[in-house]
């Protein structure tokens, strides 16, 4: 069997890690596996093994207007048909809305089948109003369909017609890689400074202004709390207009991106996920891997398929409003017992979301599809 993954980019991002997790485990398993990505490979994050091929379609550009646009999207098209084809592929996972709507035309009339996936709560992106009707006129037309969380899995099959869906979550890898940059905590967040830490790009939908908000409601800094948000982003000057508003420059930090993860969760005292939207919260489970106790949003999708409340973690409604965020945050930094046993606990998700488990998940689809999965 032949598989080919198809992603914008291979920049830093979920969809982007969980494509080279796959791609790499997949590979050592003797299977061929190549990466199509429509950016070039000089914007690469992630790094794939030697075993993995490597296609760019070079087409990695903004659109001025909606006649670029189609004009872009055409040639990306039948760049994609002709790198497929060449890679032999079985089967391609298409790794975003975009990507499966733009395989699924490129692949048409060929032997080859499309499985279209969701990364993102398809909420979430209800402005992208070309791609939201393609998708509700194409995915159909897919092979199969994939959700990486349960809810996701729901919204396909009761917003897209003739679409029935698989849920398949994300994979977690152990130990996390290692890649430039590397960046350590500071020796200062040692035994009298205790560090909250959270992890994203830094966009709206992650919800970081609302975090700022609810860790300057209670004045943690003041006991000895720092806020660190690990990533890059957009929302960078308005974060950071808005930590300088609430006098915190010195106790929330934006250090950028960083390509050793496993440090700041090892050397974290809490982990919070404060998003709107997600798909599937991958450092949600890389933090409670590494014993670190957590607090989520209630956000679609992913959060309340991963944490028990009060077992393994706290969950926290959705809202606009940063204020029940700040009693979660308040509540764990003050209840040490509690810490202690989502340290213990939250580790065990760690087997349900193993590259085993999740590659099992995959074999059991690739066989309903005809394919050789072994």
């Amino acid at each position: 069997m032949r598989i080919a993954f198809f992603i914008h980019s291979l920049e830093g991002g979920g969809a982007e890690r969980v494509t080279v997790n796959l791609a790499n485990c997949w590979s050592a398993l003797g299977w061929n596996v190549t990466v199509i990505t429509i950016a070039d490979i000089d914007s690469d994050v992630y790094a794939l093994n030697d075993g993995v091929g490597r296609k760019c379609l070079s087409l990695y550009r903004r659109s001025d207007s909606w006649f670029i646009a189609l004009k872009s999207n055409a040639a990306r098209i039948r760049r994609l048909r002709s790198a497929v084809l060449e890679a032999q592929a079985d089967v391609v996972i298409a790794m975003s809305t975009s990507c499966s709507i733009l395989a699924i035309f490129a692949l048409a009339f060929s032997h080859a089948k499309v499985i279209a996936t969701e990364h993102i709560h398809p909420d979430a992106k209800k402005h992208e109003r070309f791609w939201s009707a393609a998708r509700w006129l194409t995915y159909w037309l897919a092979s199969a369909r994939v959700g990486c969380s349960e809810s996701i899995r729901v919204w396909i099959e009761r917003h897209l017609p003739f679409a029935s869906s698989d849920h398949i979550p994300n994979p977690l890898v152990l130990p996390l890689t290692r890649s430039p940059p590397i960046r350590m905590p500071p020796v200062a967040f040692g035994s009298t400074t205790n560090l909250m830490l959270a992890a994203g790009r830094l966009t709206h939908d992650k919800g970081f202004d609302l975090l700022i908000e609810a860790f300057a409601e209670f004045s943690l800094s003041e006991v000895g709390w720092v806020l660190v948000i690990l990533g890059e982003g957009a929302e960078r000057p308005a974060l950071e207009k808005r930590i300088a508003h609430h006098g915190l420059t010195s106790s929330i930090l934006l250090p950028g991106r960083v390509g050793n993860p496993g440090d700041w969760y090892e050397a974290a005292s809490l982990f919070v996920l404060s998003s709107r939207y997600e798909g599937f919260p991958n450092v949600l489970l890389e933090a409670m891997s590494y014993g670190c106790p957590v607090i989520a949003v209630d956000c679609p999708s992913g959060p309340a398929e991963i944490v028990t409340p009060y077992k393994n973690g706290l969950l926290v409604p959705l809202s606009d409003n940063h204020h029940s965020l700040a009693q979660a945050m308040l509540e764990l930094a003050e209840s040490p017992p509690l810490c202690d046993q989502f340290r213990l606990l939250g580790p065990m998700v760690v087997e349900q979301y193993s590259i085993n488990a999740v590659t099992h998940h995959w074999q059991k689809l690739f066989r309903r599809l005809g394919l050789k999965a072994d």
